[in-house]
């Protein structure tokens, strides 16, 4: 069907639900829009973004509607074929964007294939195997080049393994976005301590917490493995609840303030382009 994201006319596959959960909770990705303000400016030149889980571009076409001049290049990244292809579609006209039709885990090699676990989302849970590689190996040469500032990852229960693979890009990287969905997780058979440990490995020990509506919840080092249980405990302890956090990881040294990010100044300014 066709649709507006962001003020873009898009093709999506009917029930996708992101034009309307963006419409009825407009502080939904304020984060993600804050993080790469606050990364331009940081930097003092526009950034390469890295979106994996692209889905259909609303990812991309969020930030270019709200902060297009913070953005050199994008990197998205879909394993999902059907919505590969509504991602080369939305996106057919822009000569900034890498678009890769892949499924990222820890090590090149297999992973549980995508199912539908609604119409907005492919969730890794299916029963057959799937090719699988690394974001390092897919992005060898941007990587080379240091051509990455902002990772991005919504990969629904697999943002560990996603991180694990990317032990190179993390190392150039100046923050990572993640969603810690601990229900997924579980569904997944992964575990809702990794993205921490490779985070904490890789150097990235500030982190910025947001609700799953993109409010503001607290700012930390990298919990305990005590207190990431219990966090996962309470998301746990009611399915139909579905809570999770976004998270935004800093190293010590890149000079992005937390407390601006938890402010959120530019993205709320921005709430009415949304």
């Amino acid at each position: 069907i066709t649709t507006f994201i962001h003020g873009h006319q898009v093709l999506v596959n009917c029930g996708y639900s992101y034009p309307l959960f963006s419409r009825m909770f407009p502080t939904l990705n304020q984060p993600l829009i804050e993080l790469v303000h606050q990364t331009a400016k940081t930097l003092g030149r526009p950034i390469y973004l890295v979106d994996i889980g692209a889905a259909v571009g609303d990812t991309i076409l969020l930030v270019s509607s709200n902060c297009r001049e913070a953005v050199q290049h994008y990197y998205a990244i879909d394993g999902d074929r059907e919505f590969f292809s509504y991602l080369k579609h939305n996106l057919a006209s822009r000569n900034d964007c890498t678009l890769l039709n892949a499924l990222l885990s820890s090590d090149v090699g297999s992973m549980p294939s995508l199912i539908r676990t609604h119409q907005g989302t492919a969730s890794a849970q299916g029963t057959g195997e799937v090719q699988s590689t690394t974001l390092d190996r897919l992005l060898h040469d941007v990587i080379n080049a240091s051509k990455i500032d902002v990772i991005k990852i919504d990969i629904d229960g697999f943002d560990g393994r996603a991180l694990a693979g990317a032990r190179e890009a993390l190392k150039i990287a100046s923050a990572v976005i993640f969603e810690w969905h601990p229900i997924l997780y579980r569904q997944t058979g992964n575990s809702w301590l990794e993205p921490f440990d490779i985070l904490n490995e890789c150097k990235f020990i500030h982190l910025v917490w947001f609700n799953k509506f993109g409010n503001f919840s607290q700012i930390t080092d990298v919990p305990s493995q005590e207190v990431l249980d219990n966090m996962a405990e309470y998301c746990l302890a009611d399915i139909g609840d579905d809570w999770h956090w976004d998270v935004v990881a800093l190293k010590s040294d890149t000079g992005i303030s937390m407390t601006d990010l938890a402010r959120m100044h530019f993205a709320q300014r921005r709430i009415s382009r949304w």
